[in-house]
Order: C-alpha cells, then sequence, then structure tokens
C-alpha cells in the first residue's frame, strides 16, 4: 500500500503506455548453463515511440510479476529519456492479463484498455530475436534449406526415432561400419556413434576412400574433409535445433524418441563452415536409418547369426512406396587403428636403486641414467634417441623398450612388437628363481616396475589386435604378481570380463577386490545380481546401496546425462566425477543386459 501510495503522488501525464509479452524463439542460458527460451516483458511509451522497460525473464511472468515490473518503471523507468510519470492509460495486448491487472491500477488512478498492436511487438520481439541471433547465428531449418513441405519430413524424423529406440550403438561401435547400398547407386558407409555415451547419431560416408581416410586420421590427427562435406547426424536436446525445425515438430507432431533424441543432420565443410543436407541426403537418411534399425533387431536382438561378411536385403517406408536396401556386415578391410595410450612414465624413486640383489650391472645402470634424462625430455624424438642410446649401452633396459613402444611406434602392432620385447629382456634378466621368490610382491620391488610397465603395455595392444584372451591372461598374471594392484589393472580387467560377458570371473575378481566401497564395485555387485536373479530382493538391495553411495550414476546410465567430453581430471567419491568416469567404462555394460537399464530407472524411483 506504501508503495501505491508513492505512486500517487507522482505526475500523471496525458500519455498511454503500451505492455505485451511474448516468448523469444531464440536460445540463451542462465548462469548454471541451462538453457532456456525467455519471455520478453514489455512496455512502450505511445507518445514517444520507445521502450520504456524491456525485461527478459525465464518463464512466462506471473501477475505480480507484472505488476512490480510496472510500478517500478513508473518509478525509475530503464529508459532514462522517460521521466518517472503515471500514465494516463495502459493498452494491453493480452486481454485477460489486462482483467486482472486493472484493479491494481485502477487504485493508483491509471485507465487500461484492450487495444492490440501485434505490428508494433512483434517488429520490437524480432530485435530482440536477431540481437540473440548475432550472438549465436541461426541455422536455417530442414525445410526451409531444400525448400521441402514440412510434413514430407514426416517419414525422416520417424526413421530417425527408430533407430534411436533401437539404441543401435549398443552393439555397434564406432570401430563397426554398416555398408549401405539403395537402388543401383555406390554404397554409403555409416559410422555408429553412441557406445562411448558422449553423441549418439551416425557419420555417412558416400565414398570408401573418405572413410579410410577418416580412420587414418585417428592416427595422424590430420584429417581432410571432401569437397562434398563430412554429413553427420546428430542426437542432440532441443535447444541445439534450428528454431523453424522446433516450430514444424510441435505443429506437426513429428515422431521423436527422448527430450535429448532431436535429430539434428548437418554437413560440415571445415573452418566453422556447415550446412544443412540436401534433399538427396534426407531421403538417404531416412533409408539408412530403417535399414540399420531393422538389421539391428534381426541380428543382435534376434537369432541372426553371422560368419564373416554378409549381406542383407531389409524394406523401407518411403511415404506409400517400399523400397529395397542391402546393408552388409561386418565390411571387410576397413580397421581403425586406435592408438594405445602411451605407459606411464617412470618416476625419480625408481632410480635411487636399480640393482637387483645379487646382481651389480653397472651397464644397466648407466643405462638408466640415460633413461631418467628421456623421462625428463618433453620431446618425443629425443625420448626415442636417448632410449636407443640405452639400449646400446645395456640391451636389459626394459624402460627403453617401453619409451620405443610409447614414442617410435606407428601402430599397435610396433607397439606389442616393442612392449614385448621388454617383457622377454625382463623375464630373461630376472630369471625364474627371482619370479618364484618375489610373486606376490612386484612393483613393490622398485627394479620390477618397468617390466610390469613393458606387461601392462602388451594387455593393452593384445586388446586392440584382437587377441582378447591373450589380453585377459596378461592381466589376470600381473595381479599375481602384484595383488595390491598398484597399477589398477583389477579395473582393466573387471572391463574387459564384462564386455565378454565371462560373469563368473567377474563375480571371482569381485570377491578378491570389491570390499571397497567404490561406485564401479556396488553397481557391478548389483548388476551382476540383476543378472543372476533379475528384479529381485537380494538385487534391488544391492543397487539401492550403491545408488546410496553415489546417487549420480543414474543419470549417466539412463541416458538422461550424458558424459562430457572432458573428463574429470579426478575421481572423487560419491560425486559426480566418479559418476562419469563409472559410466565411461560401464555404461554398455548396463545397456548390453536387457531390462537392466529400466529396472535401474524403477528402483531409483521407489
Amino acid at each position: 500500500m506504501e508503495n501505491k501510495k508513492k505512486l500517487q503522488n507522482l505526475v500523471q501525464t496525458k500519455n498511454s503506455w503500451y505492455v505485451f509479452y511474448a516468448q523469444i524463439k531464440s536460445w540463451i542460458t542462465d548462469e548454471g548453463g541451462n538453457p532456456y527460451q525467455p519471455f520478453l516483458f514489455g512496455i512502450v511509451d505511445q507518445f514517444s515511440q520507445t521502450l520504456v522497460t524491456a525485461e527478459l525473464l525465464e518463464s512466462e511472468p506471473t501477475k505480480a510479476e507484472i505488476v512490480e515490473i510496472l510500478f517500478n518503471s513508473m518509478e525509475n523507468p530503464q529508459n532514462t529519456n522517460i521521466f518517472q510519470q503515471r500514465p494516463n492509460t495502459i493498452k494491453f495486448e493480452n486481454k485477460n492479463l489486462m482483467e486482472e491487472i486493472a484493479p491494481d491500477l485502477s487504485e493508483i488512478g491509471v485507465n487500461t484498455r484492450f487495444v492490440p498492436n501485434l505490428d508494433l511487438s512483434r517488429r520490437i520481439l524480432r530485435g530482440y530475436e536477431e540481437f540473440l541471433e548475432s550472438k549465436t547465428p541461426q541455422i536455417e531449418g530442414l525445410s526451409k534449406s531444400f525448400n521441402q513441405k514440412p510434413w514430407r519430413l514426416a517419414g525422416f524424423y520417424r526413421a530417425a526415432a527408430e533407430f534411436y529406440r533401437a539404441q543401435p550403438w549398443v552393439y555397434l561401435s564406432d570401430n563397426d561400419i554398416l555398408q549401405v547400398k539403395i537402388s543401383s547407386k555406390d554404397p554409403y558407409y555409416l559410422l555408429i556413434m553412441g557406445q562411448a555415451g558422449m553423441e549418439y547419431g551416425l557419420i555417412l560416408f558416400s565414398k570408401r576412400e573418405d572413410l579410410e581416410s577418416f580412420y587414418r586420421s585417428t592416427v595422424s590427427q590430420n584429417y581432410k574433409i571432401p569437397k562434398s562435406g563430412w554429413h553427420a547426424l546428430n542426437f542432440e536436446e532441443k535447444q541445439f535445433l534450428p528454431v523453424e525445425d522446433i516450430e514444424e515438430i510441435e505443429l506437426h507432431g513429428f515422431d521423436i524418441a527422448a527430450k535429448n533424441a532431436y535429430p539434428m543432420p548437418m554437413v560440415y565443410f571445415g573452418d566453422g563452415v556447415s550446412e544443412r543436407p540436401s534433399q538427396e541426403i534426407i531421403i538417404v537418411y531416412q533409408m539408412a536409418l530403417q535399414a540399420a534399425e531393422q538389421f539391428v533387431k534381426f541380428y543382435f536382438q534376434g537369432d541372426g547369426i553371422l560368419s564373416g561378411e554378409e549381406k542383407f536385403e531389409f524394406q523401407v517406408r518411403m511415404g506409400k512406396d517400399v523400397e529395397i536396401v542391402e546393408v552388409t556386415y561386418p565390411v571387410e578391410g576397413i580397421t581403425r587403428e586406435n592408438n594405445i595410450p602411451p605407459i606411464e612414465n617412470i618416476s625419480p624413486m625408481e632410480m635411487m636403486d636399480f640393482q637387483i640383489d645379487g646382481k651389480d650391472d653397472e651397464e644397466l645402470s648407466k643405462a638408466q641414467e640415460i633413461i631418467q634424462k628421456a623421462w625428463e625430455s618433453m620431446d618425443p624424438k629425443m625420448r626415442v634417441k636417448l632410449a636407443k642410446k640405452a639400449l646400446k649401452i645395456s640391451p636389459n633396459c626394459v624402460n627403453a623398450y617401453v619409451i620405443l613402444g610409447n614414442d617410435l611406434a606407428g601402430s599397435n602392432q610396433e607397439k606389442y612388437s616393442y612392449y614385448q620385447q621388454g617383457v622377454d629382456v625382463g623375464e630373461e634378466y630376472f630369471g625364474a628363481k627371482y619370479f618364484k621368490k618375489n610373486r606376490g610382491y612386484f612393483w613393490g620391488l622398485l627394479e620390477t616396475r618397468p617390466y610390469m610397465r613393458a606387461l601392462s603395455g602388451t594387455a593393452s595392444c593384445l586388446w586392440t589386435l584382437g587377441e582378447k584372451e591373450k589380453s585377459i591372461e596378461v592381466h589376470k598374471k600381473m595381479l599375481e604378481l602384484n595383488p595390491d594392484d598398484n597399477q589398477g589393472i583389477r579395473y582393466l580387467l573387471l572391463d574387459t570380463l564384462l564386455t565378454l560377458k565371462r560373469y563368473k570371473e567377474v563375480e571371482d575378481l569381485v570377491m578378491e577386490y570389491g570390499e571397497s566401497d567404490e561406485a564401479v564395485w556396488l553397481f557391478t555387485k548389483a548388476l551382476l545380481k540383476y543378472i543372476d536373479a533379475g528384479d529381485s530382493l537380494i538385487a534391488n538391495k544391492l543397487l539401492k546401496k550403491a545408488l546410496k553411495q553415489n546417487v549420480f550414476v543414474k543419470a549417466y546410465l539412463t541416458g538422461e546425462n550424458r558424459i562430457p567430453h572432458d573428463r574429470p581430471d579426478y575421481q572423487g567419491w560419491g560425486d559426480e566425477s566418479e559418476a562419469i568416469l563409472y559410466a565411461v567404462n560401464h555404461l554398455n555394460h548396463w545397456r548390453i543386459v536387457p531390462g537392466a537399464v529400466d529396472w535401474l530407472i524403477k528402483v531409483s524411483g521407489d
């Protein structure tokens, strides 16, 4: 009431104001990084045709908010060219709003009228949208990009939604390629994204050589985008789509599989240049998505068994017509060269005493001094040069082979060769008696660390080279030599055993190391019990215990949150960093078990 008395003391002019609000099409983010489409609330002085006040609000304004903004604008207008005043009349664009606020304005002697002026308000609204778009340039809508009627896109959106629901990334990694042949045209190649839990969708290659070049770039990091562009279809949150696409989706009720599954096809040309795909490519997407979805259901979710490269034909819908699409899998002769991460560096402590009891090896000591300089160098060429020098002094310098595997090898096969040489040298140097005497204490003994480091390198290379059994055996050997597992091999072994669905061996590993209250062990115990007993009392109890330890895990396993590209540098306990790092390696272990994710959602909601 005090505020209204102050307003009644303001000079009342013969002027009139115009009030409106509307939602802006552009997206902005709040301080927490959450996107939203703001509402613009505007007050226009009709005499000067200028804005008295303009407020961007996160949500549709309430009556109380509008009254507060109106009263504040009379006392302290945002526009410094407008003086304090009570306008004689306030005209409204919205009749219901006028009727709600009229009593408050009547108390201070201000008249109200319903006189909509859409030309004025939309002109102001568009000005704000253009300003926001200049900060974040808007992408053209699909229908506008190739002058297509919106309803013709219904088939594309339906195919994208069905593809997303089939979750092909559960079964196909970005190392598994589908060849798709439509009519008599040259085949396309599909690379499925999503197994890592960061981005979902596919990359479409029109030429085999473009795909092979892309794969080679994983080693060289020098991928040259073809002149035709790089075609990608990502499934995104709503706010990343062009405004025109969102409007058409909502207007026509196009099928969208989930809140973060809006299809966003783009063509990228490098240097920030991109455009929407042509009508022809949209048709290719529509057919390829349907064929890929059917293939996944037939082969991975059905009884299909492949032996080598095989071809399949699937019927796809194109409006009222039915087309035949041929899918080939796997595509022979295309392999991706995944670089094994470098094995960890030596620590200065290891240089303090590197001699084996009973052996006074001056040559090895000198070689180790050179290796220390190599580790300290930031130049990989210098590290290689020093490692070769160390081997000339002592062929028993295992660390030198690790450096050559890290910095000289150009392929995983070469890496494996160097690491394995280090392993062979270490085993010969130590001898059988040393292994027998010190089994169980490796890594605690400084002289064993280069050997254990080389052994870890061989295991990683073997896995990537397809020698999965041998990789597992090496990891098991490392745990026998060093049960305290300073290198974290138990986590790698857990991941590999789950990948191969060797659940009995997983149980044995959990029995050995699973007493910790880390998320990785708690959630693995729950998953194992679900695999064994289904939605049972004991499985539910284990899952609730895991969720209590880290509630953040649920969002990443269910897909509510996507795994960020920038992973945490450190892992906490019970926090989001632990949840992210757990999901990085274990997301697909949950998705591959039928019903496991739905069970997680159910139990977490109890």
